[in-house]
């Protein structure tokens, strides 16, 4: 499949309390096959204006059946191994603009809220890591992105 472009203007609250605010789009892939699946980029990434050559129901199902889908490429993923990004923090809030038709706007998600059946359980926050200029955002195990956004166990 390949990624999608989940949003732009993406920022971060840290644990710390400081904001993270990287330059680019915020890139998953639903599949894992181009990047791990509960993993997010924001990197640059420029839109080609080519109509794709096969249909992506994914991108479809998250941006809307009435948005006009385009093309985009990245320069070069970079690496997957964790071990050559650079940690900079939990995170305990997500920010990010939402372009398409399906529900477009400006979305948050709090990160780490404890969930009705896990009252005695903190779960885990999701960890912002840096390689150069590109930014991960790693949700942890059991993660997903729904069509709503972000949903971190």
């Amino acid at each position: 499949m390949g990624l999608i472009c989940k949003g732009t203007q993406a920022r971060f609250k840290l644990a710390s309390g400081k904001w993270v605010a990287p330059r680019g789009a915020l890139l998953h892939d639903p599949d894992g096959r181009s990047w791990p699946e509960c993993s997010g980029l924001v990197m640059p990434f420029k839109r080609t204006g080519e109509v794709p050559s096969r249909e992506y129901d994914q991108a479809r199902h998250y941006l809307g059946r009435s948005y006009e889908i385009k093309q985009g490429r990245i320069d070069k993923l970079p690496p997957r191994a964790l071990g050559e990004w650079e940690e900079i923090g939990e995170v305990t809030r997500a920010e990010y603009h939402r372009g398409g038709t399906k529900a477009p706007g400006d979305y948050f998600h709090p990160m780490g809220a404890r969930q009705w059946f896990r009252l005695f359980i903190k779960p885990d926050l999701p960890v912002l890591y840096r390689y150069g200029s590109v930014y991960r955002l790693e949700l942890g195990k059991g993660c997903h992105w729904s069509d709503r956004g972000l949903v971190v166990p």
